[in-house]
């Protein structure tokens, strides 16, 4: 078809309709369309769900026609409870399995339908637990857990507790598997333990809660044979004990007391439940206990079983003293023979011939292994025999000893004392006697002579000079005679007084100058040097005395604020070298060592000179030296300081206390030769200042190798370690070097943490019996650069030993000063 007749056509086809449009013609109604109700979802909680549970639906449709939708639910199975236009509530079955729920949803004139499939099931019963059983014990350390795997199970929570509410747990897990590992376990500790099932509906309810107990030490065995309080039983008894299930081994105890403290066997390592004994006696008591050991530990001892071994006839006694052909035994002598177990008493007969034909003594009811023998003669021989006895009849005689009493003995005539008072070295004089060939003499620090410090047994003649004697101290001593035979009694006894150990009132060197207002300047103003500030006149004692004061009266808060640790490793014990951390060490020396030695010879000073109470006042000098000393070291400032409480408490005090033993100032004195080697204190006439005023001590080592040569320490400010050398006559020379106190260094201005700056040092000293006479210091950088002191009683002048001193320091200023043995301080001049 053309193109032109098609639009002719149209054309045409559209007038005809023109025309019939302007036509009246009939009029029909016109039947609208209906569209279909659309679902969109179904909203459910969840589609798996317990029977008997109830879950919520709700049905999403629209109609484009707007129409009113209607819903319709049904199911297979379960029950529609609850509906309201479009949701519901279903109830499933008391069954399980997979239930179809139908939404049709419908505008009266044409309907829809949805499906869901809802799966309906039940949770778990509870996993039945296997390992460990309920209550059981012995369970290791390092133990699996298990229990029984369920069909559908798709988890496992574990618990395990050591309290049976499980409100501390050691386990909670979620596991896939029906068994777990736990390790680390207490020894000895119960543990509760449950398990639930999960599957797709939910967990099951807890299993039952079983316990279970880890390895444990054994329980204490009870013992079998001898029973307890058995009578006499055999020395070779066996003891017998039950078994032990979990034990590995036993130990054993056998001893004569309820406390296992006397003569106690103790065995160990026994694997058997049995112990064969050789230990027993006859006629002794016993008491044993048990005891079960495994790797985990011990049990507590049994119970304690006691039985009594049988008896027997008395051993032969053996002799003991005196010895067999002896000699030189006493007038009133003491006969000794060995103890015989099971003897009730003892016989004894003594005869001045071997055939005991003259018995000077028959006597059968000693009930000890001794007997004194008195009222000997001199030089006889004696024979002694012994028989043991008991209820079960008597021992046989023992052998026959004899022996030979002594010759007479001397009598002590004088004691010659050397010079000074001090009898260093006194000659001890008593009579000749006849037929002696020679004497032994003994010097002891008893009355019964058990310290003796003093022996010789050869001494030709009726005399001897006795060493080394300690100051202060009662002596006792005495003499016998001695020839080829035998020796005499001891002569009586007499007493040898000596001076103290470190004051003996010597006229001569650093001893001469020694008294209490000496230590006051020495001890207490030491420290006033430093800085060169020397001006005891204008210090600030108010200010210093009550911020010590304040220190020492409420201790705890300063310690506390600087920290109790930071207090003993810096101020107690020696945890660090570091002088920063140090302070500890002036501590010892000083204050401890220094302090103590100081009020043993401020004692010993009033003690020398009659004063009452030397004790306390020596106490109240040395510790108002020592407050004056903090006083001084602390000057202007104002704070807290834990320095002085250190001081104070501990080491001076401490001092006080430890030298007030014998056995320490001896070993100080006579090991050591400590000394104090202090200064000559000496006040200033320009400007009233106090100079030459540093306290210091010394001690002297005796090397092994040699009686002359000794270490030696120089203590103070200034530390000097050498050599010294001593003469025969009590003089020596001594030389060292070491570090000397520069200044004094604020380490920490809030605490007041200070410690000394130190430079070079070389020291020479003369000295005569531990008392200083001449002294040379030089040091760079310091207060005295050169330091010569020149103590009385080496130079005399006119019939006057003065004690003489001169400095050199770094300002280029001259100190000289002069010092007498009667005045407390001397006096100085300086350039500057």
């Amino acid at each position: 078809m053309t193109s032109k007749f098609r639009l002719l056509i149209f054309i045409l086809s559209s007038g005809m309709l023109l025309l019939l449009s302007n036509c009246e013609k009939e009029q029909y109604p016109v039947i609208p369309t209906n569209n279909v109700p659309t679902i969109d979802s179904i909203a459910v909680s969840k589609t798996k769900i317990l029977i008997n549970s109830e879950i919520k639906l709700v049905c999403f449709a629209t109609d484009k026609d707007g129409d009113s939708l209607k819903y319709i639910w049904s199911s297979k199975r379960g029950d529609f409870i609850k509906q309201a236009g479009n949701s519901v509530v279903w109830k499933a079955p008391n069954a399980i399995g997979a239930d179809t729920i139908t939404v049709r949803v419908t505008d009266e004139k044409s309907a829809t339908e949805k499906i869901i499939v809802i799966l309906v099931g039940k949770v778990l019963n509870s996993p039945r637990l296997i390992f460990p059983q309920n209550k059981q014990n012995e369970v290791e350390l390092k133990t699996g857990l298990y229990w029984e795997k369920l069909s559908g199970a798709v988890s496992y929570i574990l618990q395990v507790s050591e309290v049976e509410s499980f409100k501390s747990l050691l386990v909670h897990k979620m596991l896939k598997s029906n068994k777990f590992t736990i390790d680390d376990l207490e020894i000895n500790t119960n543990y509760f333990w449950r398990v639930k099932a999960v599957n797709d509906f939910g967990a099951s309810v807890w299993s039952k809660v079983f316990s279970f107990n880890t390895v444990a030490p054994p329980l204490a065995p009870i013992l079998v044979f001898p029973s307890n309080f058995a009578d006499k039983v055999e020395p070779n008894v066996k003891l017998v004990w039950n078994k032990i299930f979990n034990a590995s081994e036993y130990k054993i105890q056998l001893a004569e007391d309820e406390t296992f403290s006397e003569n106690a066997l103790d065995v160990s390592n026994i694997t058997d439940t049995t112990f064969q004994t050789s230990h027993v006696q006859y006629f002794s008591s016993y008491f044993w206990r048990v005891m079960a050991i495994n790797l985990y530990g011990e049990s507590g001892w049994s119970a304690t079983n006691y039985f009594t071994v049988t008896g027997r006839v008395p051993d032969q006694t053996i002799l003991l003293a005196p010895e067999n052909n002896s000699y030189n035994n006493d007038l009133t002598i003491e006969l000794k023979w060995k103890e015989v177990l099971h003897a009730v008493n003892y016989l004894l007969e003594v005869s001045e011939d071997s055939s005991f034909a003259k018995k000077i003594l028959s006597i059968n009811d000693i009930n000890e292994n001794k007997f004194e023998l008195t009222n000997l003669k001199n030089f006889t021989k004696y024979f002694w025999r012994v028989n043991s006895a008991n209820e079960y009849g008597n021992a046989e005689w023992s052998s026959t000893y004899y022996f030979t009493t002594r010759i007479a003995s001397p009598e002590l005539t004088s004691t010659d004392i050397i010079e000074n008072g001090r009898p260093l070295s006194p000659k001890l004089i008593w009579n000749a006697v006849n037929g002696a060939e020679s004497y032994s003499l003994q010097v002891a620090l008893d009355s019964t002579f058990t310290s003796i410090v003093f022996s010789d047994t050869s001494i030709a003649l009726h005399k001897q000079k006795v060493s080394g004697l300690l100051d202060y101290t009662n002596y006792y001593w005495r003499v016998a005679a001695n020839n080829k035979l035998g020796n005499s009694y001891w002569s009586a006894t007499q007493v040898l007084k000596t001076e103290g150990y470190y004051y003996q009132g010597l006229t001569y060197g650093s001893q001469s100058i020694y008294n209490p207002a000496h230590v006051l300047l020495t001890g207490g103003f030491g420290m006033i040097q430093f800085e060169a500030k020397r001006d005891v006149i204008n210090f600030p004692y108010k200010t210093a005395f009550k911020n010590i004061w304040d220190n020492l009266k409420d201790p705890f808060t300063p310690i506390g604020n600087y920290g109790w640790w930071n207090f003993v490793k810096d101020q107690v014990f020696p945890f660090s070298l570091n002088k920063q951390n140090a302070q500890f060490w002036p501590n010892y020396t000083l204050h401890l060592i220094g302090g103590g030695m100081a009020y043993a010879k401020t004692r010993e000073w009033f003690k020398h000179h009659n004063y009452p109470y030397p004790s306390w006042l020596s106490a109240f000098t040395v510790m108002t030296y020592h407050l004056l000393n903090e006083v001084v070291e602390n000057g202007h400032r104002v704070g807290e300081d834990v320095d002085p409480i250190a001081d104070i408490y501990l080491f001076d005090l401490g001092g006080i206390v430890l030298f007030s033993s014998e056995n320490v100032k001896r070993f100080f004195a006579e090991d050591l030769n400590l000394a104090d080697w202090s200064q000559q204190s000496s006040f200033s006439l320009k400007n009233g200042e106090l100079h030459n005023n540093d306290q210091f001590f010394s001690v002297k080592w005796k090397l092994p190798f040699s009686d002359s040569w000794h270490a030696f320490y120089y203590f103070g400010t200034n530390g000097v370690g050498g050599l010294s050398y001593k003469y025969k006559d009590g003089s020596a020379i001594s030389v060292g070097a070491g570090l000397a106190a520069s200044d004094l260094i604020v380490l920490d201005e809030k605490t007041n943490k200070k410690t000394l700056g130190l430079v070079g040092n070389f020291a020479a000293f003369y000295d005569r019996n531990n008392s200083l006479l001449a002294s040379l210091a030089v040091t760079i950088k310091t207060d005295y650069m050169i330091n010569l002191n020149i103590y009385p009683g080496l130079v005399k002048l006119w019939g006057f030993s003065p004690g003489i001193w001169a400095a050199y320091n770094q300002n280029g200023n001259y100190i000289f000063g002069i010092t007498a043995t009667w005045l407390p301080f001397g006096f100085a001049y300086s350039t500057k």
